[in-house]
């Protein structure tokens, strides 16, 4: 039995998407969602953000990739290469919020930095699980950074 070429075309697309899917890390949208609803809607001007209540697991420590960043960077800070890791040498809307375990990303999101904006000030170091960032709120973003007794 012969297949045409439409069917072709759709078990080759579904074979692709099933080996990009099932890689090693993964952007999660689920993380960026869990860390945008710990925001509060309300008139708080100030908000603790604990990453290990957000999203409990198997990972240890955590690191923000800020706009510019080189993968060279990022991999002096983890401590290891994140062979795939996303690049932003080029863009200044996004950051990542990636969640580590040992020497390897479990998982990474990709946050727009018009709602929440770890940011602002000096590169982040890779942070333990139980660290919180505290969130401030300025003109309808909020803003974070990493501390500094760390």
């Amino acid at each position: 039995m012969r297949m045409k070429h439409g069917t072709m075309l759709t078990a080759t697309t579904t074979i692709a998407l099933t080996v990009t899917l099932t890689g090693c890390t993964s952007n999660d949208s689920d993380l960026a969602a869990q860390v945008l609803d710990a925001i509060p809607t309300t008139s708080a001007t100030q908000v603790t953000l604990e990453l290990a209540e957000i999203r409990p697991g198997g990972w240890d420590s955590y690191l923000v990739v800020c706009p510019y960043e080189t993968l060279e960077s990022v991999n002096e800070r983890l401590g290891f290469t994140w062979d795939d890791g996303p690049d932003l040498t080029l863009d200044d809307a996004h950051q990542i919020l990636v969640l580590t375990d040992a020497d390897a990303i479990e998982e990474y999101a990709t946050l727009d930095r018009n709602r929440i904006d770890l940011c602002t000030t000096e590169q982040w170091s890779l942070t333990e699980k139980a660290t919180p960032i505290t969130l401030i709120e300025q003109d309808g973003v909020w803003t974070g950074s990493p501390r500094n007794d760390r």
